[in-house]
């Protein structure tokens, strides 16, 4: 010995050589499982969103076609005959008037289609109104948006609409008296 220091070497037994290699791999191997079922997680959840915000899309785009049906039925009061489509007019072969695709701007569109004054025995959503001064119709509404489809109808009851001022640009910021 020569300066007071020793050496020794420790060594291992052979059957422990090589088990850290291993169990780092068995670490490994779990973490990817972790991380694979995170991933496949996030993507499953992402699916469903879009998936959920392309079905509001398409019923609040059913929504509008009902809306302007209705407002168009009430401005163009057609005959009990007739429907309206993007104009008042006859019922096609199926019987109802059928309006162009409407494009709402954010990826959906709408069509939908009125019926002729409904019969006692006509079938569509709500409760018959049993007054005879209203005429009842059915308006069906179909909204699309990125291949999703959503189908919404009601019952009108179509009273025939008058401007507020009969006469185009008249106004009057007290009140307005006919002579």
């Amino acid at each position: 010995m020569t300066g007071g220091l020793t050496h020794t070497t420790i060594t291992a037994p052979s059957r422990e050589r090589g088990s850290v290699m291993v169990v780092a791999i068995v670490i490994l191997f779990i973490v990817s499982m972790l991380a694979t079922v995170a991933v496949g997680v996030a993507v499953s959840t992402n699916t469903a969103t879009r998936s959920d915000s392309n079905f509001k899309n398409a019923a609040e785009a059913a929504e509008a076609g009902l809306q302007v049906a209705l407002y168009r039925l009430n401005m163009l009061n057609p005959s009990t005959g007739n429907c309206v489509g993007d104009t008042a007019g006859s019922p096609g072969s199926n019987g109802l008037c059928e309006s162009s695709s409407t494009s709402l701007g954010n990826g959906s569109t709408y069509q939908y289609y009125t019926s002729p004054v409904l019969g006692s025995t006509a079938t569509c959503v709500g409760l018959q109104i049993t007054s005879t001064d209203v005429n009842q119709r059915c308006i069906t509404s179909i909204g699309y948006s990125n291949g999703v489809t959503a189908r919404s109808q009601i019952r009108a009851a179509a009273f025939a609409a008058s401007p507020l001022f009969p006469v185009d640009g008249l106004i009057g910021l007290n009140y307005i008296t006919e002579s």
